[in-house]
This record gives structure tokens, C-alpha cells and sequence, in this order.
């Protein structure tokens, strides 16, 4: 199934922008709530029911922040729970105890997890 480009403008097409458009485009470009505005007014999810304009839980809008505050982020979503590319994925761990760093597959760790569970 092809994808619906009917949106996207195509290169080198002069086009008239209105008062109300010059304005958005304005507000997105403010370096401190500029994304904030873009997410709420431009961003669409699809549903069953069709596209519908985002609005953000209060969680996703401080989520939302901190990627625009800090270079570093790291989150624990739960979608992204355990997820890998393959079960041969190498990850890095260290022994909490002994200090000893180690490279093993995602796999072999699951392993490791589910015998000290059983114990």
C-alpha cells in the first residue's frame, strides 16, 4: 500500500501563507516553548477513528520538557520494557558485589535473572 503524500508539500512550490500560519510558525520557533506548542497544535495520532490532534498527559508534557532541557535522557517507558533487537544483543553489567564488569547477551542475562529467581 502506497503512502498518502497528500500533505506533503513538494520542493521549489511557492506558497501564500496566511496571518494566522506566519503566527503559528512564530510561536513554534520560540526556543522555550516553541515545541510544546508545536506538539499540542501539530501533532496527530493515529487511531481507529482516524487521526486525532495530540494532548498530552501532564507526564508526557514533563517528558516532552525534559528532552528539550537536557542532551542526555534516559526513560523507562513501558512499552520499551525488556525489549531488544535480537536475544544475542550484548549489554554490559556489573557484579555488585565483586565489581566485575562483564559483556553478555541479553539472552544469557534473562537466563541468569530466571535461575536466581528460582533459588
Amino acid at each position: 500500500m502506497a503512502a498518502d503524500n497528500s500533505l506533503t508539500k513538494k520542493s521549489h512550490i511557492k506558497q501564500q501563507w496566511s496571518e494566522q500560519q506566519i503566527s503559528d510558525l512564530q510561536k513554534c520557533m520560540d526556543p522555550d516553548t516553541g515545541y510544546m506548542f508545536f506538539a499540542k497544535n501539530f501533532f496527530h495520532i493515529q487511531s481507529k477513528n482516524g487521526q486525532t490532534l495530540f494532548k498530552p498527559y501532564d507526564f508526557q508534557e514533563k517528558l516532552l520538557q525534559s528532552y528539550h532541557e537536557h542532551t542526555h535522557i534516559v526513560a523507562l517507558l513501558s512499552r520499551q520494557v525488556g525489549k531488544c533487537i535480537m536475544n544475542q544483543s550484548l549489554i554490559n553489567i556489573k557484579n555488585k558485589i565483586t565489581g566485575e564488569e562483564m559483556e553478555i547477551s541479553i539472552g544469557d542475562f534473562y537466563n541468569m535473572q530466571a535461575i536466581q529467581r528460582t533459588i
